[in-house]
């Protein structure tokens, strides 16, 4: 089994997805919904199986868990942020990040 179908198949078993409907470019933070301390754990879990050192993950990829007021907010402002140029803080994290860093043994930002 190829590195990319490894990845895949972590992926699917963490999260509950189907393998058929994840590609290198789903994002397993917006497409598959993973947030907050699943995010983390998801992270972990992958740097643990997949040795893969996580000392350069600088950006972020995970917001708050959960619904909440501050949600609405959150979403309000980075929507009228986008408009005015202002750059989101939560990163987009598509499977093909997960494949090029288990291919690296480091977190690869994109």
């Amino acid at each position: 089994m190829s590195l990319e179908d490894r990845v895949i198949e972590f992926i699917a078993e963490e999260t509950g997805t189907k393998k058929s409907e994840i590609t290198l470019d789903t994002l397993v933070n917006d497409d598959i919904g993973v947030d907050g301390v699943d995010g983390d754990e998801l992270i972990c879990l992958f740097s643990e199986k997949f040795d893969v050192d996580l000392s350069e993950m600088q950006d972020q990829y995970f917001g708050p868990e959960g619904f909440s007021l501050f949600l609405i907010f959150e979403g309000s402002w980075s929507f009228i942020s986008g408009l005015l140029g202002f750059k989101d803080k939560i990163k987009p994290l598509p499977v093909s990040q997960f494949v090029k860093s288990a291919k690296a043994r480091t977190w690869t930002n994109i």
